[in-house]
C-alpha cells in the first residue's frame, strides 16, 4: 500500500512525543508530524486547537476518558484520533468508568492502540478494543557493551510515587542481599540503613546508567511495556520484571527476586554470565527502529 502525505499532529507524553515525531519524520519524510507538549506548556495547549484544523489525525501518546478540548474540536472536524494507551493512564479510565464520569464517545469515536497483550485485556474489560503496536523503536546496530567488573542492579524510581514503583521491595532485596550493589535513579530517596543502595536523583541520560549495570529491575504496582525494561534489553542486560514477555526474566514474589539476584550474582562471580543474547535478540527482531516506525505510520496510512 503506497503512503500518502499524511499529517499527524503528536501529543500526550513529552518525554516520548518529541522524539517520535523526529522519527517519524526521518522514515517518513513525505508524511508531516508535529509534536506539541500540551502537558506543560500553555502556548502549545492553545497552539493544538489552531493546528488540528490543518492537520489529518490527532495521535496522544495516553489515553483519557476525561474531558478533553482538543479531542472534542478533533472529533468535531471528523478528524481521526488515536489513543495509545500505556500503563498508569488504563488506571484512571477504570476510575472514570467505576464513577461514571467517562466520556462514552472517547471509547466508541476514538482508535485506540496499547503495546502489550495485558494492557489489552486490561483495556477489554472497561469496554474498549485496543490493537497492539508499538511506538518505542530502538537502534539494533549498535552491539551491546561487555558488563562491567562489579556487578550491581539498576532500578528506575520517580520521586514521589516511590511506594508505586516498589521501594519497599528494593530495601528487602538489598537487606536480603547486601553484597549486592543496587543504583536508584529517578529519586533521590535515602537509605541510611543500606549503604548498597545509592541514589542518583534525576538523570538526562540513563542509557549510561543502563551500560554499567548487569540486572536491570522493575518491579511496579501496575505498567505498560516499561520503556526502561526495552531499553535494558536492547543492551543485553538482563531484566528482572513482575510482568511476563519475551527476553526478561519473570517474577512474582520478593522471595523468587531474592533467589534470582542471588542466581545471577553467583553465575557473574563465577565469570559465567555472559551478555544476555536472548534479550538483545527479541529487540533485535520485534522493536527496532525501522520496524516499530514503519508499523507505526502504516496504520495511519490504513484510512
Amino acid at each position: 500500500m503506497g503512503r500518502r502525505k499524511i499529517k499527524v499532529l503528536i501529543v500526550g507524553l513529552p518525554l516520548f512525543s518529541k522524539k517520535l515525531a523526529d522519527n517519524l519524520s526521518k522514515t517518513d519524510p513525505r508524511g508531516k508530524y508535529k509534536s506539541l507538549n500540551t502537558y506543560y506548556s500553555l502556548k502549545d495547549k492553545i497552539s493544538s486547537l489552531f493546528y488540528i484544523y490543518s492537520y489529518d489525525i490527532l495521535y496522544s501518546i495516553n489515553g483519557t476518558l476525561a474531558k478533553s478540548r482538543l479531542v472534542n474540536t478533533a472529533l468535531k472536524k471528523n478528524k481521526r484520533v488515536i489513543f495509545h494507551w500505556v500503563g498508569s493512564d488504563v488506571l484512571q479510565a477504570k476510575e472514570s468508568i467505576k464513577k461514571n464520569q467517562h466520556i462514552q464517545r472517547y471509547i466508541d469515536e476514538v482508535e485506540h492502540l496499547c503495546e502489550v497483550e495485558w494492557i489489552q485485556k486490561e483495556l477489554k474489560e472497561i469496554g474498549i478494543n485496543a490493537r497492539i503496536i508499538n511506538f518505542a523503536g530502538y537502534n539494533t546496530k549498535e552491539k551491546p557493551k561487555p558488563f562491567n567488573e562489579e556487578f550491581n542492579i539498576l532500578t528506575y524510581i520517580p520521586e514521589n510515587r516511590e511506594d508505586f514503583y516498589g521501594i519497599e521491595t528494593i530495601k528487602n532485596l538489598a537487606s536480603a542481599c547486601p553484597e549486592v550493589k543496587i543504583n536508584v535513579v529517578g529519586s533521590n530517596h535515602n537509605y541510611p540503613k543500606l549503604k548498597n543502595i545509592d541514589s542518583h536523583g534525576w538523570v538526562d541520560d540513563i542509557s549510561k546508567h543502563i551500560d554499567q549495570s548487569v540486572v536491570c529491575l522493575r518491579c511496579t504496582e501496575h505498567d505498560g511495556l516499561s520503556n526502561f525494561v526495552l531499553e535494558s534489553m536492547s543492551k543485553g542486560r538482563y531484566v528482572l520484571y513482575n510482568n511476563n514477555m519475551n527476553g526478561i526474566d519473570y517474577f512474582t514474589t520478593e522471595n523468587e527476586l531474592i533467589d534470582k539476584v542471588k542466581k545471577y550474582h553467583t553465575l557473574f562471580n563465577e565469570n559465567k554470565l555472559g551478555i544476555n543474547k536472548e534479550a538483545y535478540n527479541v529487540i533485535l527482531n520485534d522493536f527496532s527502529e525501522d520496524k516499530i516506525f514503519n508499523d507505526l505510520i502504516d496504520y495511519f496510512n490504513l484510512k
